[in-house]
């Protein structure tokens, strides 16, 4: 049985900058449509997430 949830969102970096506040669950996956992609850590905010590979 999985007892984690997957969550996406995606949007342009414009719009992603203006997220400051943005904490993203644990294993949220973050999508840039125009740059890559992140994954949250449930600590950090989304501008200061690193991109993965």
């Amino acid at each position: 049985m999985i007892k984690e949830q997957t969550y996406i969102k995606k949007d342009t970096t414009e719009n992603w900058d203006k997220a400051k506040n943005f904490i993203p669950k644990k294993n949220e996956i973050i999508v840039y449509t125009d740059a890559g992609t992140k994954i949250g850590d449930g600590k950090t905010k989304v501008n200061d997430l690193p991109f993965i590979d």
